[in-house]
């Protein structure tokens, strides 16, 4: 990025916490010096490490309550503190707070169209009303990310998340809402991504039924469900209901037999004597 007229290469780390955890700053301590690790390790040679900027985004009930600054963990005497501070780590998180009754200030000029979406489905995870409330208003960040460059897969990713945070509004009425919310241009896409995603689950579905009934699914198992067609799909799920081995379930359907080989299967009636 440019930052005063420098470009600098800074990585950001996201966590995203629903809970306040006291004890934050040396998670994310960690989490910043495995990245440091990594970077050190993929580059034996370089002799510095780059920037990291922790970023908390909080989506609790009553904001962000805990320290944002590492050095406020440690426990020092306020007599010895300036002379043991300097001798520990030092570094300040960016928390942003999602919960609409105390958001942090955003510039809008600071997110993308697809940025805009990401917080707002995390600010929304699990909580229907405000999701068929407010979806109205994402309308033209919709339509922007949609016609961004990889906009259909960002998109798409971004519902598969909303779907599963939001598994008890139900399929249809999610599709509803969904496709109320954005123009004609983009309905046909957006039914495209949602047909995409129920295929996806139904796959989910019969993985876990396989599961439940025959135990772990075999590798090899797995990458046929996952490449099967909905009518394959459709087959396999009813034929779980019955069949006794993972194999009966997903065996290719039996030859039908011609009726002359199913005459010479019958056995030769005997003359009595």
């Amino acid at each position: 990025m440019r930052i005063h007229g420098v470009d600098v290469r800074v990585y950001v780390l996201l966590e995203h916490q629903r809970g306040v955890e006291p004890l934050m700053m040396l998670r994310l301590l960690g989490y910043v010096t495995r990245i440091w690790e990594a970077i050190a390790r993929n580059d034996p040679p370089r002799q510095d490490l780059p920037a990291v900027v922790p970023v908390l985004l909080h989506n609790g009930e009553r904001g962000w309550t805990a320290g944002t600054s590492f050095e406020t963990l440690g426990k020092l005497p306020e007599s010895v503190r300036d002379l043991l501070a300097r001798h520990t780590p030092h570094f300040d998180a960016l928390v942003v707070d999602l919960h609409p009754d105390h958001a942090t200030p955003l510039k809008e000029e600071w997110l993308t169209a697809s940025g805009k979406l990401v917080l707002w489905a995390l600010s929304i995870a699990g909580d229907n009303p405000r999701l068929l409330a407010e979806i109205d208003r994402m309308q033209h960040a919709l339509a922007e990310a949609l016609a961004a460059p990889n906009g259909y897969e960002a998109l798409a990713a971004l519902l598969r998340h909303i779907s599963v945070t939001h598994a008890r509004l139900g399929a249809r009425r999610f599709a509803k809402a969904l496709t109320a919310a954005v123009g004609k241009k983009e309905t046909k896409v957006m039914m495209t991504i949602l047909d995409e995603l129920e295929h996806e689950g139904r796959k989910k579905m019969l993985l876990d039924q396989l599961a439940v009934k025959f135990g772990a699914v075999p590798a090899a198992a797995r990458a046929r469900i996952r490449a099967a067609d909905e009518r394959t799909l459709a087959r396999w799920s009813i034929r779980v209901l019955s069949e006794e081995s993972l194999d009966a379930v997903l065996d290719a359907a039996p030859p039908k037999r011609s009726r002359k080989a199913a005459r010479a299967s019958k056995p030769a009636r005997t003359s009595g004597a």
